[in-house]
């Protein structure tokens, strides 16, 4: 079954089903062009109680509340 987490703006998929941990989500533009506009991870040292999230977004998508959409998301 794929994993698949939508907004209303945007579709994130992993890009290996099979470590969705260390490896990065394809954040994908729902509409229109479809292109992908940046990558989010759960990539980094976990302590107990926290994950730490890193999350790209190319310059062009920047400050149009991408980041926020995915982050809200993935939380």
């Amino acid at each position: 079954m794929q994993k698949i987490v939508k907004t209303p703006n945007l579709i994130i998929t992993p890009s290996d089903e099979n470590d969705l941990w260390e490896k990065d989500w394809n954040v994908t533009l729902r509409k229109g062009e479809k292109n992908q506009i940046g990558t989010v991870s759960f990539a980094g040292e976990k302590e107990y109680g926290t994950i730490p999230i890193q999350l790209h977004i190319q310059p062009e998508y920047q400050n149009k509340g991408y980041g926020t959409d995915v982050l809200r998301a993935m939380v």
